[in-house]
């Protein structure tokens, strides 16, 4: 009797703790990646921000694409009423899908980096963000499809329901 109370007690502890962690859902959509975001923040000063996508350059049928698992771990500025600063580092992994990779083409990325974007919290529900996430690529140069060494371009339009 005494575990069964004892399971249920951390049980519902973790419930309460799960729900006291405001969290958002959304996506996050740029001009080199199309993905979805999940916030959870950790304290009142701390986020972290997870993202898994489609990244490439959509525009230019030639280019090449690939998978993407980004997380950045970000701490969080009040920059007023309805805004948001938020930076801290970045890192991913990443796999290349597209056609345009040659045979001796590097097809794995394994990125680190960081993230700098400001959040307005439009309702208790709804925010829009901007961020850049620059990020260096550890595996070297993948043949000049997809994208160099170092990622300048991973800027992007955030739009998460919070819950």
């Amino acid at each position: 009797m005494k575990k069964i109370i004892l399971t249920l007690t951390l049980l519902c502890a973790l419930v309460v703790a799960g729900n006291a962690q405001p969290r958002a859902l959304g996506v996050r959509l740029g001009y080199v990646s199309q993905e979805l975001s999940y916030q959870e923040t950790l304290s009142s000063k701390t986020m972290l921000d997870i993202t898994a996508g489609l990244g490439g350059n959509i525009w230019k049928s030639s280019a090449a694409s690939w998978l993407d698992l980004t997380a950045a771990y970000d701490w969080v500025f009040n920059a007023g009423d309805v805004f948001d600063v938020y930076l801290g580092p970045a890192a991913g992994v990443g796999y290349g899908i597209s056609s345009a990779y040659s045979s001796g083409t590097k097809r794995m990325r394994l990125n680190v980096g960081g993230q700098l974007g400001i959040e307005c919290k439009c309702s208790p529900h709804f925010a829009i963000s901007l961020d850049y996430r620059p990020m260096l690529n550890l595996l070297g140069n993948n043949d000049n499809v997809a994208h160099d060494m170092v990622s300048y371009y991973n800027a992007a339009i955030g739009l998460r329901y919070k819950f």
